[in-house]
Formats: structure tokens, C-alpha cells, sequence
């Protein structure tokens, strides 16, 4: 650290993190001169191991000294922290691995969110963490890691390369999200796009007593057996999901698009006689139902009536623009990278992971232009937000109120796009989880009940 130009003078020392030892640096700064976190950072891991760059740093105007003139090493302070600027930009999980990944990293770390081209060590790891980490890695992945894979692959995007080069990783539409705790696996179904990495908060908020799965487009693995109908592609992810599950009861839920298929999946499995104990839908309207279904339309008819002139102008002018808008936001979604946009890693591998987004995503928004839904004869749970997208005629209900035979609705804080961000997501977790354990708890009952006779 002195041999930086910013630099004046320096001193690092081990100090006890909740347990854990971290090494912290303290920096006094050449008279007129600035420096951040994020540059001492760089600096350092061109000349030292990821291991050996402190965990943190903090900025004093003096290094205070004891009676002999040396560094008084007791009497440094904590102090706060120099500013960080590890990444200009968070670069979120581009596969359900790096997903996963990253929960762990976060729930070891207790800190989040944490981007994929960030290190353990630059964000506090040391050597005895590393260890503990990769016993926690084995565990969530179920694969056996060499214990210095750390240290060759220190951040989350080159652990998940290092992950896949190592270890057979067939495609599968159904993946791990959280497998770990005892309770009822709960399976989450992709949006529009195919992935399901916008469920990362909620599943580190459902903690690791809920285990969670996810389904993902099976378009990613092969662009030629993509689902080209919503109710082929919701059969295929109930023979996955009975293939891993034998029997129910099953836990559903989707957000969006995702909610609509996890209710077709739900009408699968109570088809062939399998209990859906739980089918919660985040922020998802009802799609139009078959024109037979007169409730839906005489719901729809009087919500129409019920909005005043300002409602009909919002929804009117949002209506248009998204109409007007929506080709140009599918570019804007799937943009190809440039050179100039990228510093590390191939641009081309980027674009196809791009293409094969908007390839997924062209394929599903057509299957759900001609899927109609039916009337479900069981319980669905509704967490819809606040701030209702104003494109969609205004219902608390989004339209369920005529499609299925009992419903709970939950108001979370935010509107559809940001109810899965902080600090949203949160209380939605918190609601998910004591409506999935009454729910199981109810299950429980009625099967003591159905034994008992």
C-alpha cells in the first residue's frame, strides 16, 4: 500500500468479525490527494494474492503512534469505512448456477447483493471462511469441489465456469434454487424470458428452511423443442416435477407469466388426482378465459364501470404506450453488447446468451396469446402490489374473482416491477412463508382426518 502514489503512510492489522478474523488497512492519504476503497483494492491484487487484500479499509489524517515513534497498533480505530467502488455496475447471475451461487455467498457473507465479477476475498473472505464456504458449496450443489478452487476462481462468475468445466452439467428444466431445510419443496415457474433469476431475493428471504426449485424454459437447452403452447409446456414441467416428487402435496408459484403457468400446472396435477396445497401468484393478471366464463366478463364489465375518468385516462394512456412502446423495450431487454461495452469476457458468448433470451421469450409471449385459461376449482393466493400496473383494468383481484374457487390476496409495498426488490421482497417472503406453513399445516390435518377414517 505505501508504494501507491496516493499513499502517504500505512498499516494493516487482524481484527475479529463476528468470530472470524478479516485483516484491516488504514490509510493516511498524501497531503491534496484522494483515493477510494475500490482503487487500493485493484492496486493490490496486481501484486498480491486475492487472500492478502484486506477486508477493509479505513482513512485516518494521522497513524497514531506510542512513545518509541512506531505505530501504535492498539490505538487504531474501527473507524468508518473509505468509499467503495469495487464495481461500477452490479452484475446480476446470468444462470440458475450463478444464482444459487450467489444466495450462498450472501447468506455466508451476510451481504447482498453480490455481484457475480466480485470476490470473496474483496469482500471480507479469508482463508477459514474459504474452507467453511466450500463445504457450504458442496452441500447447496451437491458436487465435491477442490478446496483451493477458491482461490483460482475467487469470484462468482468464474467459481460457476470452474463449477461446469469439472462437473457433468446436462440441461434440465427444473434446477436447484435453494435446496437445503426440511419443509415442502416449493417450486417457482419462469416469466416470459424462460429464466427464473428474478426470484433471487425472494429465495434468500424464504431462508434455507425453505427449499426451493425453479423451472426454466426448456427452449435454452435446445431452441428446436421449445413449448410452442402453454399447456404442453406446463405437462412437461408436471412430468418433471412428479419424476422428482412422486406425490403432492405440491407447493407452486410464478410471478407473472410464471403465475399462469404454475395454475395450468396445477389443473395438470389435479387431473390426475395430485393435491396442490399451495399455488401463489405474484402480481399475476388472469389471462381471458374461454367467452363461456360469464363471471369473468361480468366481473370485468363492472370494474370497467367502476373506474373513474382519471383511471380511464391512465389506462387508456398506458395502454397506448405500451402498445406503441413495446417493440422498442424487447430491444432495449435484449440489446446486443458492443466491444466498447464490455471489459472482460467474449462478446459473443454475451450476444448468444442475448439471442437466445429474446429466441425464448418470442416463443412464450406467442404461446400465451392463444392460451385460454378455465375456471380452477381450488385455492389460489394472490400478492399483488400497491401500485397496480396500470395497463391492467383496475381489480384487486387481477381478474381471479371469476376464475377460481376460493381466494387470498396480499397487498405488498411496490408495483409489479420492483415487488421482487429490496426492500419489497421482504415482506413478501415473509407473507409466502406463513401462508406455505398453514397451508402445510392444514394439509396435515386433512390427511390425520382422511386417515382416521
Amino acid at each position: 500500500m505505501n508504494q501507491h502514489p496516493s499513499v502517504k503512510e500505512a498499516a494493516v492489522i487482524a481484527r475479529s468479525v463476528e468470530g472470524e478474523n478479516q485483516l484491516f488497512a488504514y490509510v493516511v492519504p498524501q497531503a491534496d490527494q484522494t483515493i477510494s476503497a475500490g482503487e487500493l483494492r485493484q492496486f493490490l491484487k496486481s501484486k498480491l494474492p486475492s487472500y492478502m487484500v484486506p477486508a477493509r479499509f479505513v482513512r485516518l489524517p494521522a497513524l497514531p503512534l506510542n512513545p518509541n515513534g512506531k505505530v501504535d497498533r492498539k490505538a487504531l480505530p474501527e473507524g468508518e469505512p473509505m468509499v467503495e467502488n469495487i464495481v461500477a455496475e452490479f452484475k446480476p447471475p446470468q444462470t440458475p448456477l450463478q444464482m444459487q451461487l450467489q444466495l450462498v455467498f450472501e447468506r455466508f457473507l451476510k451481504k447482498r447483493p453480490i455481484g457475480i465479477d466480485v470476490s470473496f476475498f474483496e469482500l471480507g473472505g479469508d482463508s477459514l471462511q474459504a474452507l467453511n464456504l466450500i463445504i457450504e458449496l458442496e452441500r447447496v450443489t451437491g458436487k465435491t469441489l477442490p478446496l483451493g478452487i477458491l482461490y483460482e476462481a475467487p469470484t462468482i462468475d468464474a467459481l460457476s465456469k470452474a463449477i461446469e468445466r469439472h462437473t457433468d452439467t446436462k440441461f434440465s428444466s427444473l434446477v436447484p434454487l435453494q435446496p437445503l431445510g426440511k419443509r415442502a419443496p416449493l417450486f417457482f415457474i419462469h416469466t416470459t424470458p424462460g429464466d427464473v433469476l428474478g426470484y433471487g431475493g425472494l429465495v434468500y428471504h424464504l431462508g434455507t428452511e425453505q427449499p426451493s426449485y425453479g423451472f426454466q424454459s426448456l427452449g435454452f437447452g435446445d431452441p428446436n423443442q421449445s413449448h410452442q403452447r402453454v399447456e404442453e409446456m406446463a405437462g412437461y414441467y408436471v412430468q418433471l416435477l412428479r419424476e422428482f416428487q412422486s406425490h403432492g402435496p405440491y407447493y407452486l408459484g410464478g410471478w407473472c407469466y410464471g403465475g399462469i403457468i404454475a395454475v395450468e400446472m396445477a389443473h395438470q396435477l389435479r387431473a390426475v388426482g395430485e393435491e396442490v396445497a399451495f399455488l401463489g401468484l405474484i402480481e399475476t393478471p388472469a389471462p381471458l378465459p374461454e367467452k363461456n366464463v360469464v363471471r369473468f366478463y361480468l366481473r370485468r364489465v363492472d370494474r370497467l364501470l367502476k373506474m373513474n375518468p382519471a383511471q380511464w385516462y391512465r389506462y387508456l394512456r398506458a395502454k397506448i404506450n405500451y402498445f406503441r412502446g413495446v417493440k422498442q423495450a424487447n430491444e432495449q431487454r435484449f440489446r446486443r453488447v458492443e466491444k466498447a461495452d464490455v471489459k472482460d469476457g467474449s462478446v459473443e458468448e454475451i450476444n448468444q446468451h442475448l439471442a437466445r433470451l429474446e429466441r425464448v421469450y418470442a416463443v412464450n409471449d406467442c404461446a400465451m396469446k392463444v392460451y385460454r385459461s378455465r375456471y380452477y376449482p381450488g385455492k389460489v393466493t394472490l400478492f399483488n402490489s400497491a401500485v397496480q400496473d396500470p395497463t391492467v383494468i383496475r381489480d384487486p383481484l387481477y381478474g381471479w374473482g371469476g376464475l377460481a374457487d376460493k381466494i387470498e390476496m396480499y397487498v405488498i409495498p411496490g408495483d409489479h416491477d420492483t415487488i421482487l426488490a429490496e426492500p419489497q421482497v421482504r415482506q413478501l417472503a415473509q407473507k409466502m412463508s406463513d401462508c406455505i406453513a398453514r397451508a402445510a399445516s392444514e394439509t396435515a390435518t386433512l390427511q390425520a382426518r382422511r386417515s382416521a377414517t
